[in-house]
């Protein structure tokens, strides 16, 4: 799963406060699961400006030779508890 963070600042403005990826268990159960965030970095006028870079092509989060070179910064962490079912997963080529 991507996820993307958006924040609003005292102005109004809408910015992306970081990009995460993460992968659903496949076994049954309650998880509690931890999604580190990340942006790519931004120079000194979008520090002055109050705004950061986006990504303009989304693949570059799922593919991981795409990210190389790319400067990046740790934007924080997103706790989520799933719960997980499995039903006819076998009929879908993951077996347990």
């Amino acid at each position: 799963m991507v996820i993307e963070v958006w924040q609003e600042d005292e102005h109004g403005r809408n910015t992306i406060a970081g990009y995460g990826l993460m992968t659903f268990p496949i076994a049954p159960g309650d998880f509690k699961l931890d999604i580190d965030c990340w942006r790519p970095k931004g120079g000194l006028i979008e520090k002055l400006l109050g705004t950061y870079p986006e990504l303009q092509y989304k693949d570059v989060l799922i593919c991981s030779r795409s990210r190389y070179g790319l400067q990046a910064e740790s934007t924080g962490t997103i706790k989520i508890e799933i719960s997980m079912v499995l039903k006819d997963f076998n009929l879908h080529g993951v077996f347990m």
